[in-house]
C-alpha cells in the first residue's frame, strides 16, 4: 500500500469525507427484481455469508421449491400428490361396491398417493356384510399419457395367479376418476379428489 504525505494547504483544499448512514434508501418497487437477482447471485454465488432481505428470501424459497417439484423433462411425466376417494359412481361414501345382490360390503374410505418416481399406493377401508372392518393396501406403478393414467400391479402378478386388473382412469382439475372394474355391464368408478401435495 502506497502512503501519500499531503502538505496542510492541500489537506484543506480536499472535501472531508461524509459519515455512511445507517438508514437504508428507499427503493422503488421496480428495482426490486434487478436488486434481488444481484442479491441472489451474490448469496448463491459468490459471498454466502451476505443477508438478503426478505423479498428475496421469499423469491429464493420459490425458487427452490419450482426446482424441486420440477422433474426429467425427457422421462415420463408425473402427478404427486394425496387423492382421497370422494365417490363411488356418483354415491357418497360410506356407500356399496356395486349393486350385488344379497349382502354386499360397504366401502368407508379410500385414498390413492401417487410419487415422483411412478409408484402409486392405494388403500380403501370396507365393512364386510357380517361387520368386520378391513384395510386394503395394493401397490402400483403408474404411467401418463396426456390426461390418462394407467396402472400396473408392482410386484406383477405372479405367474397362475387370479389377480384383478389394475385401474385405469383419467386425471381432471379436481382428482382423478379411475375404472376399478366392472359388475355385469355397470363400470365401476372411483373418483378421487385432490388432498394435498407429498
Amino acid at each position: 500500500m502506497r502512503r501519500v504525505a499531503l502538505l496542510p494547504a492541500e489537506a484543506e483544499e480536499h472535501a472531508r469525507p461524509k459519515a455512511a448512514s445507517t438508514k437504508a434508501a428507499p427503493i422503488g418497487r421496480k428495482h426490486w427484481l434487478v436488486i434481488c437477482r444481484l442479491n441472489l447471485s451474490d448469496t448463491i454465488l459468490t459471498a454466502p455469508e451476505v443477508l438478503m432481505r426478505l423479498p428475496c428470501q421469499k423469491a429464493l424459497l420459490l425458487l427452490a421449491v419450482s426446482t424441486l417439484a420440477c422433474h426429467d423433462s425427457s422421462g415420463p411425466p408425473v402427478v404427486i400428490g394425496r387423492f382421497v376417494l370422494n365417490d363411488i359412481n356418483g354415491r357418497d361414501l360410506p356407500t356399496y361396491l356395486a349393486p350385488t345382490p344379497g349382502l354386499t360390503p360397504t366401502i368407508v374410505w379410500g385414498t390413492l398417493t401417487l410419487d415422483e418416481s411412478g409408484n402409486a399406493v392405494m388403500t380403501k377401508h370396507r365393512m364386510e356384510w357380517n361387520g368386520v372392518e378391513t384395510t386394503n393396501t395394493v401397490t402400483y406403478i403408474y404411467k401418463i399419457n396426456g390426461t390418462d393414467i394407467e396402472f400396473e400391479l408392482s410386484p406383477p402378478c405372479p405367474i397362475n395367479a387370479n389377480c384383478a386388473a389394475p385401474p385405469r382412469g383419467t386425471i381432471t382439475s379436481s382428482g382423478i376418476s379411475l375404472e376399478i372394474g366392472r359388475y355385469d355391464s355397470q363400470v365401476i368408478v372411483y373418483n378421487y379428489r385432490i388432498a394435498g401435495n407429498l
